[in-house]
């Protein structure tokens, strides 16, 4: 879906315009919603990819798989700095 696409990559390039913050979780849950918005469409098979791509993770979320295949440490990452949410963000570009 190439308007999906596009919006990851608004976003990752100027995170300030959709998203108050810079944080993965804010990141994460603007994408939840505009994958609610047009019916779930926009996600559809791209846990499963990620799963596939990550050889393991089919308990995760396609958000928390991201950051394995990153191999960004999760414990670290929920009170980390800035940069490493950039970074996971960034990844999905």
């Amino acid at each position: 879906m190439p308007i999906f696409l596009d919006l990851i990559n608004e976003i990752v390039r100027y995170p300030g315009m959709f998203i108050s913050g810079k944080t993965y979780g804010e990141f994460v849950a603007l994408i939840y919603g505009f994958d609610a918005a047009l019916k779930n469409e926009p996600l559809e098979g791209f846990r499963e990819w990620l799963v596939l791509k990550y050889n393991g993770g089919n308990n995760l979320t396609w958000s928390t798989l991201i950051l394995c295949l990153l191999k960004i440490d999760l414990p670290s990452f929920v009170s980390g700095p800035t940069e490493l949410h950039m970074r996971a963000i960034e990844g999905l570009a």
